[in-house]
Protein backbone atom coordinates (compact mmCIF):
# COMPACT_ATOMS: atom_id res chain seq x y z
CA UNK A 1 0.00 0.00 0.00
CA UNK A 2 1.35 3.41 -0.92
CA UNK A 3 0.37 6.39 1.21
CA UNK A 4 1.43 9.96 1.84
CA UNK A 5 3.89 10.38 4.74
CA UNK A 6 1.94 12.80 6.98
CA UNK A 7 -1.02 11.68 9.11
CA UNK A 8 -2.37 15.29 9.10
CA UNK A 9 -4.26 16.51 6.07
CA UNK A 10 -5.91 19.89 5.43
CA UNK A 11 -9.69 19.93 5.63
CA UNK A 12 -11.26 19.01 2.29
CA UNK A 13 -8.05 17.51 0.88
CA UNK A 14 -7.71 13.80 0.11
CA UNK A 15 -5.37 10.99 0.98
CA UNK A 16 -5.03 8.34 -1.73
CA UNK A 17 -4.40 4.64 -1.16
CA UNK A 18 -3.39 2.01 -3.72
CA UNK A 19 -3.78 -1.63 -2.72
CA UNK A 20 -2.54 -4.65 -4.69
CA UNK A 21 -4.16 -8.01 -4.02
CA UNK A 22 -1.73 -10.91 -4.51
CA UNK A 23 -2.23 -14.64 -4.73
CA UNK A 24 -1.13 -16.12 -1.40
CA UNK A 25 0.65 -19.06 -3.09
CA UNK A 26 2.45 -17.36 -5.97
CA UNK A 27 2.72 -13.75 -4.81
CA UNK A 28 1.48 -12.59 -8.21
CA UNK A 29 -1.31 -10.00 -8.56
CA UNK A 30 -4.73 -11.71 -8.74
CA UNK A 31 -6.00 -9.91 -11.85
CA UNK A 32 -9.33 -8.22 -12.50
CA UNK A 33 -12.64 -8.72 -10.76
CA UNK A 34 -11.81 -9.45 -7.10
CA UNK A 35 -13.81 -7.41 -4.57
CA UNK A 36 -12.00 -5.43 -1.89
CA UNK A 37 -14.03 -3.52 0.71
CA UNK A 38 -13.16 -0.41 2.73
CA UNK A 39 -14.53 0.42 6.18
CA UNK A 40 -13.51 3.02 8.80
CA UNK A 41 -12.59 1.78 12.27
CA UNK A 42 -14.17 4.87 13.83
CA UNK A 43 -17.57 3.85 12.41
CA UNK A 44 -17.66 0.24 13.64
CA UNK A 45 -20.38 -0.20 16.27
CA UNK A 46 -20.88 3.57 16.68
CA UNK A 47 -23.04 6.22 15.08
CA UNK A 48 -21.13 9.08 13.44
CA UNK A 49 -17.68 8.14 14.73
CA UNK A 50 -16.27 9.95 11.70
CA UNK A 51 -17.79 11.94 8.88
CA UNK A 52 -14.90 11.19 6.51
CA UNK A 53 -15.82 9.63 3.17
CA UNK A 54 -14.14 7.10 0.90
CA UNK A 55 -14.19 7.38 -2.90
CA UNK A 56 -13.41 4.81 -5.60
CA UNK A 57 -11.17 6.82 -7.95
CA UNK A 58 -12.10 4.60 -10.91
CA UNK A 59 -15.81 5.55 -10.89
CA UNK A 60 -16.20 8.35 -8.27
CA UNK A 61 -18.53 6.23 -6.08
CA UNK A 62 -18.44 7.77 -2.58
CA UNK A 63 -19.72 6.49 0.77
CA UNK A 64 -19.22 7.10 4.48
CA UNK A 65 -18.24 3.53 5.44
CA UNK A 66 -19.86 2.20 8.62
CA UNK A 67 -20.81 -1.02 10.38
CA UNK A 68 -23.43 -0.97 13.14
CA UNK A 69 -23.92 -3.74 15.68
CA UNK A 70 -26.56 -5.43 13.50
CA UNK A 71 -27.46 -5.41 9.84
CA UNK A 72 -25.39 -4.98 6.73
CA UNK A 73 -22.41 -2.64 6.72
CA UNK A 74 -21.99 0.28 4.36
CA UNK A 75 -18.65 -0.34 2.68
CA UNK A 76 -16.85 1.10 -0.29
CA UNK A 77 -16.73 -1.84 -2.70
CA UNK A 78 -13.76 -1.84 -5.06
CA UNK A 79 -13.02 -4.21 -7.94
CA UNK A 80 -9.40 -5.03 -8.79
CA UNK A 81 -8.13 -4.09 -12.24
CA UNK A 82 -6.04 -6.34 -14.53
CA UNK A 83 -2.99 -5.62 -12.35
CA UNK A 84 -4.81 -6.70 -9.18
CA UNK A 85 -4.90 -3.15 -7.79
CA UNK A 86 -7.57 -0.81 -6.47
CA UNK A 87 -7.19 2.87 -5.68
CA UNK A 88 -9.38 4.88 -3.35
CA UNK A 89 -9.21 8.21 -1.57
CA UNK A 90 -10.34 9.39 1.85
CA UNK A 91 -11.42 12.95 2.58
CA UNK A 92 -12.97 14.80 5.48
CA UNK A 93 -13.13 17.94 7.56
CA UNK A 94 -12.25 18.18 11.28
CA UNK A 95 -12.38 14.41 11.68
CA UNK A 96 -10.21 11.30 11.82
CA UNK A 97 -10.38 8.07 9.81
CA UNK A 98 -8.63 4.71 10.01
CA UNK A 99 -9.30 2.80 6.77
CA UNK A 100 -9.66 -0.97 7.08
CA UNK A 101 -9.22 -2.72 3.74
CA UNK A 102 -10.67 -6.22 3.77
CA UNK A 103 -11.79 -9.20 1.71
CA UNK A 104 -15.03 -10.64 3.00
CA UNK A 105 -14.87 -14.40 3.55
CA UNK A 106 -18.48 -14.74 4.71
CA UNK A 107 -20.42 -13.40 1.75
CA UNK A 108 -21.77 -10.38 3.64
CA UNK A 109 -20.22 -6.92 3.58
CA UNK A 110 -19.43 -7.10 7.31
CA UNK A 111 -15.93 -7.13 8.72
CA UNK A 112 -15.26 -10.03 11.10
CA UNK A 113 -12.25 -11.88 12.50
CA UNK A 114 -12.13 -14.39 9.61
CA UNK A 115 -11.70 -11.73 6.93
CA UNK A 116 -8.30 -10.96 5.39
CA UNK A 117 -7.75 -7.35 6.49
CA UNK A 118 -5.23 -4.53 6.42
CA UNK A 119 -5.44 -1.48 8.66
CA UNK A 120 -4.00 1.74 7.26
CA UNK A 121 -2.62 4.38 9.65
CA UNK A 122 -5.17 6.84 11.03
CA UNK A 123 -5.36 10.19 9.24
CA UNK A 124 -6.54 13.44 10.77
CA UNK A 125 -8.27 16.13 8.73
CA UNK A 126 -7.81 19.56 10.29
CA UNK A 127 -7.62 23.25 9.54
CA UNK A 128 -4.40 24.43 7.96
CA UNK A 129 -3.65 26.75 10.89
CA UNK A 130 -4.04 24.20 13.69
CA UNK A 131 -0.42 24.61 14.76
CA UNK A 132 -0.68 28.42 14.98
CA UNK A 133 -0.54 29.98 18.45
CA UNK A 134 -3.57 32.06 19.44
CA UNK A 135 -3.54 34.24 22.56
CA UNK A 136 -6.66 36.10 23.74
CA UNK A 137 -6.16 38.72 26.47
CA UNK A 138 -8.94 40.79 28.08
CA UNK A 139 -8.12 44.52 28.13
CA UNK A 140 -10.96 45.49 30.47
CA UNK A 141 -12.27 44.14 33.77
CA UNK A 142 -15.29 41.83 33.72
CA UNK A 143 -17.19 44.17 36.06
CA UNK A 144 -16.84 47.00 33.58
CA UNK A 145 -18.07 44.78 30.79
CA UNK A 146 -21.21 44.05 32.80
CA UNK A 147 -22.28 47.70 32.66
CA UNK A 148 -25.00 48.71 30.22
CA UNK A 149 -22.87 51.15 28.21
CA UNK A 150 -19.54 49.42 27.82
CA UNK A 151 -18.42 46.04 26.50
CA UNK A 152 -15.36 44.02 27.32
CA UNK A 153 -12.38 44.56 25.00
CA UNK A 154 -10.06 41.71 24.02
CA UNK A 155 -6.76 41.66 22.16
CA UNK A 156 -5.97 38.68 19.96
CA UNK A 157 -2.46 37.73 18.92
CA UNK A 158 -1.88 35.03 16.31
CA UNK A 159 1.57 33.61 15.58
CA UNK A 160 2.67 31.03 13.05
CA UNK A 161 4.46 27.87 14.28
CA UNK A 162 7.83 29.61 13.82
CA UNK A 163 6.77 32.41 16.23
CA UNK A 164 6.33 35.14 13.60
CA UNK A 165 3.13 37.18 13.42
CA UNK A 166 0.29 35.92 11.25
CA UNK A 167 0.29 39.23 9.34
CA UNK A 168 -2.54 40.04 6.97
CA UNK A 169 -4.59 37.00 7.96
CA UNK A 170 -8.26 36.99 8.87
CA UNK A 171 -9.28 35.75 12.32
CA UNK A 172 -12.94 34.89 12.75
CA UNK A 173 -14.46 35.15 16.21
CA UNK A 174 -17.86 33.77 17.21
CA UNK A 175 -19.97 33.30 20.32
CA UNK A 176 -20.39 29.57 20.96
CA UNK A 177 -24.02 30.23 21.89
CA UNK A 178 -24.67 31.41 18.34
CA UNK A 179 -22.89 28.58 16.50
CA UNK A 180 -23.57 25.50 18.67
CA UNK A 181 -26.78 24.51 16.78
CA UNK A 182 -28.64 24.48 20.10
CA UNK A 183 -31.73 26.73 20.10
CA UNK A 184 -31.72 26.70 23.91
CA UNK A 185 -28.49 28.70 24.22
CA UNK A 186 -28.42 32.41 23.41
CA UNK A 187 -26.34 35.49 24.11
CA UNK A 188 -26.89 39.22 24.10
CA UNK A 189 -23.24 39.80 23.20
CA UNK A 190 -22.20 41.24 19.86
Amino acid sequence: METEPSPFIANGASKTYTVTLRDRNTGNPVGAGSTIRVLFNENIGTVNGTTASATDVSNAATVVPSQRATGAATTLNLSTNASGTVTFSVTGSNTKATPIIFIDNGGTPRLDATDLQLWAPQVTFQGAQVSDQITVTPETEATIAASANRGRVYTMEVKKPDGTAFAGGVVQVAFNELIDSNLGTTTNGY
